[in-house]
This record gives structure tokens, C-alpha cells and sequence, in this order.
């Protein structure tokens, strides 16, 4: 692993955070930023965005798929069960990284609304460069 990385995870453990999953929304929300920049580096941002505005229209149109996704309502293993049987052969792995997945299972997964159903478009995830979240085995 590249010293700068190490470097830069050490200083963000260090650092004081109001609760623990700060640290943790942080790191998701870095990761998504270092896959965006690989994929402006790849040129594949056109194809990332396209995929996301797909799972953005799909939950947009079906409200039990958006209530089926709130964390109030379904336990994490359930909505990533449903994600992967919803999403997986149409998504892939950059994208599944940026949000797809990473929404269901993060601490703060309220935020999958936000993340890849609000109305604005596009989604916050797909504006910077994402998680760690593996996408599901075609």
C-alpha cells in the first residue's frame, strides 16, 4: 500500500471525531471520491453516471423498492439481498462501490435515499471520487 495512503488513514484515526461513525462516513465518503477519480482518470465517469441515473430511476419510480431499502423497515442483510437481486446483473463494480451497495450496509444507509433516489440528479456519491463495499458475483 502506497505511504501517502497509510499516511493519510493514520492521521484520519488519530483525529478527533465528534462519534465513532464520523470516521466511519468519512472513509466511505473518500473512498467514493478515489473511485470517481480513477474512473475521470479511466474516462468512465459517462458510464458510472449512467448506471447510477438507471438504480436512480428504478428506486425513483417504485416506492415499495425505496421502502423496502429504508433502514427503519428492513434489517441491513435483507436490503443487501435485495439490492444484489434487483441490481446486480445491471451494475458495475465502480458504481456498485459508489453507492449501490455501500448505501444498504453503511451506518448511516438513510442515506441510500439520499445517495441514489432524491430528486436531484446527480446523486451526491456520483459527484465526487467511493466505499469499500464489494459489488455482488455476476
Amino acid at each position: 500500500m502506497d505511504g501517502r495512503v497509510v499516511d493519510l488513514l493514520s492521521a484520519m484515526v488519530r483525529g478527533r471525531w465528534s462519534k465513532p461513525v464520523d470516521l466511519i462516513s468519512a472513509l466511505h465518503d473518500l473512498g467514493i471520491e478515489a473511485i470517481l477519480a480513477g474512473a475521470h482518470a479511466d474516462s468512465a465517469v459517462g458510464e458510472i453516471e449512467q448506471q447510477l441515473f438507471d438504480v436512480h430511476e428504478r428506486i425513483a419510480d417504485d416506492r415499495e423498492l425505496r421502502e423496502a431499502l429504508a433502514p427503519r423497515r428492513t434489517r441491513t442483510e435483507a436490503r443487501v439481498r435485495l439490492v444484489e437481486a434487483v441490481f446486480a446483473a445491471h451494475i458495475s463494480a465502480r458504481p456498485w462501490a459508489c453507492c449501490a451497495g455501500a448505501c444498504v450496509t453503511a451506518p448511516r444507509a438513510g442515506r441510500c435515499a439520499t445517495c441514489v433516489a432524491s430528486s436531484s440528479w446527480p446523486p451526491p456519491c456520483a459527484s465526487a471520487p467511493s466505499p469499500t463495499s464489494s459489488p455482488p458475483s455476476p
